[in-house]
């Protein structure tokens, strides 16, 4: 439940993010969430959000932690993302987005 394995979450989905791989972004997300948003419109959701976007170099992570809860915000490498907060929660040993 360590900021860094938090970090290290990160770091792989935006990995996914870097690959365009849009399908594999649902499984960074909560059971609820999963629920809530069917993998197929997580994928066209981020295919619509990350079109035509530079994710060649870092993304920079501003991170609160309270518990099992951390709020996220995102600095990303083409300087076009929105930098709003995200809920990220500890869940089932796992820390997954939870904004849903």
């Amino acid at each position: 439940m360590s900021e860094a394995a938090l970090r290290e979450t990160l770091d792989r989905q935006y990995g996914t993010v870097q690959r365009s791989d849009w399908q594999g972004m649902h499984s960074f997300y909560s059971p609820r969430c999963q629920l809530a948003w069917p993998s197929d419109r997580v994928a066209a959701a981020a295919e619509s959000e990350y079109r035509g976007r530079d994710f060649s170099g870092p993304e920079q992570y501003l991170i609160t932690m309270n518990g099992s809860v951390a709020t996220v915000v995102v600095k990303s490498f083409d300087g076009k993302g929105t930098m709003e907060p995200m809920t990220w929660s500890f869940i089932n040993g796992s820390w997954v987005y939870d904004a849903c």
